[in-house]
């Protein structure tokens, strides 16, 4: 059988292939390494099916000072992440992934909204905290999932939970 792909298909694979091989096989050596060839594996399968059911693109890069970061187009993530233990770097993932949902649910300027000088910092405080209360809510689920489905140590999460917002921008 033969497949023929349009101009427009093959630029789009050109500009997504960087990303997503480089994701691919840094995510299934880090699995694999962390947790043995059968159940790193199958981690990875998981977790990139999740990737692929929002149909983004992930990249890990090496100069970004957090954890991660998400807008409408992609996630990109701390390759640091690949120094962390497993359930943390799951918590981090699934988080970002929880963004660039909102992103996609909400509008490319959902979040933009608490850069605007005229909204109260405490509103604003409020807002952010919701924002990230929610995208630790998705990914302790998700992470909660794949504990339990791969019996993997519980580790630390990275978690907004407990952080006084207001507290933040009077410093």
């Amino acid at each position: 059988m033969k497949v023929t792909l349009s101009k427009s298909q093959w630029e789009k694979i050109g500009q997504e292939a960087g990303w997503i091989v480089r994701t691919d096989n840094q995510m299934l050596n880090y699995f694999v390494k962390r947790l043995g060839s059968v159940k790193g594996k199958s981690l990875y399968k998981d977790v990139q099916a999740e990737i692929d059911k929002l149909n983004v693109n992930i990249k890990f890069e090496d100069d970004i000072s957090v954890i991660g970061l998400a807008n409408r187009n992609a996630c990109i993530l701390s390759s640091n992440l690949f120094n962390r233990a497993v359930v943390y770097f799951l918590t981090s993932v699934f988080h970002e992934l929880a963004h660039y949902y909102q992103y996609r649910k909400y509008g490319k300027d959902f979040a933009m909204k608490l850069y605007d000088p005229n909204l109260d910092i405490n509103q604003a405080a409020n807002d952010l905290k919701r924002i990230e209360e929610t995208a630790d809510k998705f990914s302790l689920y998700k992470t909660n999932f794949y504990i339990r489905k791969y019996n993997l140590e519980q580790g630390f999460r990275p978690s907004y939970r407990g952080v006084e917002f207001s507290t933040i921008v009077k410093s």
